[in-house]
C-alpha cells in the first residue's frame, strides 16, 4: 500500500490538472495506493476542486483543516499513513511534473528512503542560505544522507521511519529536514535522482521573504531539541546498518542504473 500525501494552500488554479496527472501516474505503477490531499486552510476554491476530483477519481481521502502550515500538515499527513508500507510525500504546486515518480518507484525494493533532488532551480538568497545553513546543521547533528534535505518530493519506507514520525512535535515547521536527519542518523539505504525543476506560473509562495529569517531560526532550533529528544532503539538503527552493509554493493548499483535513465 502507497500514500501519497499532498499538502495545499490556495492551488486552485493548477490542483485539478495536478491531481489528474497523479491519479494516472500512479494508476499506471501502482496497484494499490490511496492520494490523501489536505486543504491547509486555503481561501480560494481549492476545497471545491478537491470534492470535485474525489467525485471522479478512486482513491482520493480530503482532509480540510484550520491553516496551520505546510510542514505541520505534511506530518499530519505522516501520521494518518503509517498504516502504509510507503509514504510519498509531494506537493501541489505543480513544481515536480508526477513523470519523475516511476523512477524512484522502480528502485523502492533496494532504498528506504528515495529522494529527488531539485536542479534548475533558482531561489532567492535568502532561501539558499536557509537551505544551506539547515543543511549544515543536519549533517553536523544527524550525519549526512542527501543533499536537498527539505525536497517535497520523497519517498519513504514507512517501517524506517515511524518511530521518528509518532515522535516529532505537531507543531514543527520543516518535518521533513528532520525525516532525513533520522535517515542519515539510523544510515538507511538513501537514493537521491536529479529531477527538473518547474518554476511555479501561478499565485504565489506561502513563504515570503519576511517570513524567511524567522522560519530558518525555528526550523534550525526545532532540528536541534528533536535531536536531544529523539533517541532510536540500539536494535532499531543495528538492524539497518547491518541492512545497509548488507545490500551496499547492490544499492550502489541500482543508483547508478538509475541515475542513467
Amino acid at each position: 500500500m502507497l500514500s501519497v500525501i499532498m499538502p495545499v494552500y490556495n492551488e486552485a488554479a493548477v490542483l485539478e490538472n495536478v491531481i489528474a496527472k497523479w491519479v494516472n501516474v500512479l494508476s499506471n505503477h501502482c496497484s494499490d495506493f490511496c492520494l490523501r490531499i489536505y486543504n491547509d486552510g486555503s481561501k480560494d476554491q481549492s476545497l471545491e476542486v478537491m470534492k470535485r476530483c474525489a467525485q471522479k477519481y478512486a482513491n482520493i481521502i480530503i482532509t480540510n483543516k484550520p491553516n496551520s502550515g505546510h510542514g505541520p500538515s505534511v506530518l499530519m499527513g505522516y501520521r494518518d499513513a503509517c498504516d502504509s508500507e510507503w509514504i510519498l510525500q509531494v506537493d501541489s504546486d505543480n513544481e515536480i511534473d508526477p513523470s519523475a515518480f516511476p523512477l524512484l518507484w522502480s528502485c523502492r525494493r533496494e532504498f528506504d528512503f528515495l529522494v529527488a533532488r531539485r536542479f534548475q532551480r533558482n531561489s532567492s538568497f535568502s532561501r539558499k542560505m536557509m537551505s544551506t545553513g539547515c543543511r549544515m546543521l543536519v549533517g553536523s547533528l544527524y550525519g549526512y544522507a542527501i543533499r536537498d534535505i527539505n525536497v517535497p518530493f520523497r519517498l519513504m519506507k514507512v517501517s524506517a521511519f515511524q518511530d521518528a514520525i509518532e515522535q516529532i512535535p505537531v507543531n514543527t515547521v520543516a518535518p521533513n529536514t528532520l525525516v532525513t536527519g533520522v535517515a542519515a542518523l539510523k544510515k538507511l539505504r538513501c537514493a537521491e535522482f536529479d529531477i527538473p525543476y518547474r518554476f511555479r506560473t501561478h499565485g504565489k509562495a506561502s513563504i515570503t521573504l519576511r517570513k524567511v529569517p524567522r522560519l530558518a531560526f525555528l526550523s534550525m532550533w526545532q532540528l536541534v531539541k528533536f535531536r536531544i529528544l529523539y533517541d532510536p532503539s540500539p536494535a532499531d538503527v543495528l538492524l539497518h546498518q547491518n541492512d545497509a552493509s548488507k545490500d551496499e554493493l547492490t544499492t550502489r548499483k541500482a543508483c547508478n542504473e538509475a541515475t542513467k535513465l
